[in-house]
């Protein structure tokens, strides 16, 4: 009964008063929380690694949250840091998801050619960055294809997948042995 409450958007303030429905949704907010930190972790880890291996002179940036790894890619790459100052501009057009994926381009473009250099120094493919920048650019402009219910899963699956390789090439340029 709890759960049928819950799928009507008019019933959700009564299904959130069931105990049972609010346990459930804290233990997922409680979910995702943990897995975020877990990302930021690994990502920051990742990144420290990968600016030891570089012989940057500053790898604890990497634990900065939001811009710390980019900021790590930015100083292997030996390129500036005004870029960074594009990254927040999308989010001001937030109700406009079109303009908002335009005004992301040149830092995806920027953020690319950093990872770019930061995985070459490490003696690792370039490749993986152009690689899932382009799957979350084609995750960008396809999603204006479809209708706004079928939007989420097919986007969400798409920058999953993209997600996925990201940690997995900095996992690799990382800790890997080989150079």
């Amino acid at each position: 009964m709890a759960f049928e409450n819950i799928t009507n958007p008019e019933n959700l303030e009564e299904a959130l008063n069931d105990p049972l429905v609010l346990g459930i949704v804290l233990f997922f907010i409680m979910l995702i929380f943990v897995l975020l930190v877990g990302m930021y972790i690994y990502v920051s880890l990742a990144h420290v690694a990968i600016a030891k291996k570089a012989k940057n002179k500053n790898p604890g940036l990497a634990w900065i949250p939001f811009v710390g790894p980019l900021l790590i890619s930015l100083q292997i790459a030996k390129m500036h840091w005004w870029p960074l100052l594009l990254m927040p501009i999308p989010f001001l057009f937030i109700g406009f998801p079109i303009l908002s994926s335009i005004l992301n381009i040149p830092f995806l473009i920027f953020s690319t050619i950093w990872e770019f250099k930061m995985f070459k120094a490490v003696k690792k493919p370039g490749w993986w960055a152009i690689f899932t920048s382009a799957l979350s650019l084609i995750a960008m402009i396809t999603s204006y294809f479809y209708t706004p219910e079928e939007v989420p899963l097919y986007f969400s699956g798409i920058y999953l997948v993209a997600f996925v390789f990201y940690f997995i090439f900095i996992g690799i340029a990382a800790w890997s042995k080989k150079n």
